[in-house]
């Protein structure tokens, strides 16, 4: 009897200790592969936001330079995108995105993709009416602003790449 008892109190002191030392670990272990995962899920959403936006900033640039921009405020409007900020915004994905900064950031990038894509919409309906009937709407005021709009997206987006680039950098040291 006093061997079981013995043995009983060893087995279950190893299985004791075994917990409390196992458990916190196992706990620890997965804490260190969710925040792992957490940030490339992160970086991996804000690669692909920051190549919409390279792609918008390239066709603004091209549009910016180009000596017919009356005529080329059409082609602006069919080339701007955001097709990935709103299947991620609306999916949940931005959730992945932690710092407040880089969201308000991308947010107003995304705000003026959206100006831009209106006024150029709204230019092309007021050269058309010009072209049609006779049109009291002149198409200059509309096309500065878009100018406006397009100068200093390059800038906002720019701000983007630095706080997205910083954000990654401050994770990478956790």
């Amino acid at each position: 009897m006093r061997t079981f008892l013995s043995d009983f109190l060893a087995n279950a002191l190893a299985t004791g200790l075994g917990a409390a030392i196992g458990i916190p670990i196992a706990l620890w272990i997965a804490r260190l592969l969710e925040r792992r995962e957490e940030r490339t899920r992160k970086a991996r959403i804000l690669s692909l936001l920051a190549k919409e936006l390279e792609q918008n900033v390239h066709s603004m640039s091209e549009w910016a330079m180009s000596p017919s921009k009356p005529k080329d405020t059409a082609i602006l409007h069919a080339q701007l995108k955001d097709q990935l900020w709103r299947a991620f915004s609306d999916g949940g994905e931005l959730q992945w995105i932690k710092d407040p900064n880089v969201l308000a950031v991308l947010a107003h990038c995304y705000h003026l993709i959206a100006a831009a894509r209106y006024l150029s919409d709204r230019h092309c309906e007021t050269i058309e009416k010009a072209t049609t009937v006779v049109s009291f709407l002149d198409p200059d005021p509309l096309l500065r602003v878009l100018d406006d709009i397009v100068s200093s997206f390059g800038g906002a987006a720019g701000g983007f790449m630095e706080l997205a680039d910083r954000s990654l950098g401050d994770e990478s040291n956790v």
